[in-house]
C-alpha cells in the first residue's frame, strides 16, 4: 500500500495517540506517508473537507453526528500538583485560544457558577499549556484521559464546577477513501 493521508488532529491527542498511529502505520504500511496538521478542532473543522483525508476533532455537543462519533470523553479542571494557584480567589486560567471548545466550556460554567476568573496564560500548543500548569501559572481544562501523571485532576466542587463531556469524532469520506485511509481510520477507531 502506497500513498499520502493528510490528518488533521487536536494537540492533546499528538502527544497521546500520534506516536502510536505513527510507530504502528511506518512499520505496517512503510509506502504510506502521513502529511499530520495539528490545530484547534473548530479550526480543522472549519477547512475545506478537501484539504484533509481524515479529521480527529472534538465536538462540544457530545451527541451531534453520531455516526462519526468515536466516544465522549469528560472534561476535568486540572492544576499542579506542587502549587496551590487554584486557592486564589479569582481563578487564574491557561487556555488554548478561541474558538478553543475547552476554552469555552471553562468559562461558560465559571460564569453560570458566579466564580471569579482571570485568563493568565494563552497557548494553542498542549506542551505548552502543560509547562505552565506544571509551573504553577494558573487551572487548564483537558479531557480526562489526556492529563499527564504529572498534573493533578482537580475535584468537583462549588469552585469547580462539573465541565460535562465532549465528543471525539473522527471524519472522513468512506465512499472515497483510499484503502491507505481506511486502514489509517480503523486503527484510530480502535486506539482510542
Amino acid at each position: 500500500m502506497t500513498g499520502v493521508v493528510r490528518f488533521g488532529m487536536p494537540s492533546e491527542f499528538a502527544t497521546t495517540l500520534l506516536p502510536k498511529i505513527l510507530r504502528a502505520c511506518t512499520q505496517a504500511y512503510p509506502g504510506v506517508t502521513l502529511e499530520i496538521n495539528c490545530d484547534l478542532s473548530k479550526n480543522l473543522l472549519a477547512q475545506p473537507r478537501k484539504q484533509y483525508d481524515l479529521v480527529l476533532a472534538l465536538q462540544d455537543a457530545p451527541s451531534l453526528k453520531p455516526a462519526s462519533r468515536l466516544k465522549e470523553e469528560e472534561l476535568v479542571w486540572v492544576s499542579s500538583p506542587d502549587h496551590e494557584v487554584h486557592l486564589q480567589a479569582q481563578l487564574p486560567l491557561v487556555l488554548a485560544p478561541e474558538p478553543c471548545v475547552y476554552r469555552m466550556r471553562a468559562i461558560e460554567r465559571l460564569n453560570a457558577a458566579g466564580r471569579p476568573w482571570r485568563l493568565v496564560y494563552t497557548n494553542a500548543d498542549l506542551t505548552g499549556i502543560q509547562a505552565a500548569i506544571q509551573e504553577g501559572l494558573g487551572v487548564t481544562v483537558l479531557a480526562r484521559n489526556t492529563v499527564p501523571d504529572s498534573l493533578r485532576v482537580m475535584p468537583v466542587s462549588d469552585r469547580f464546577p462539573r465541565l460535562g463531556k465532549v465528543g471525539i469524532h473522527l471524519l472522513y469520506d468512506k465512499r472515497t477513501s483510499s484503502e491507505a485511509i481506511l486502514k489509517l481510520a480503523e486503527y484510530i477507531r480502535l486506539s482510542i
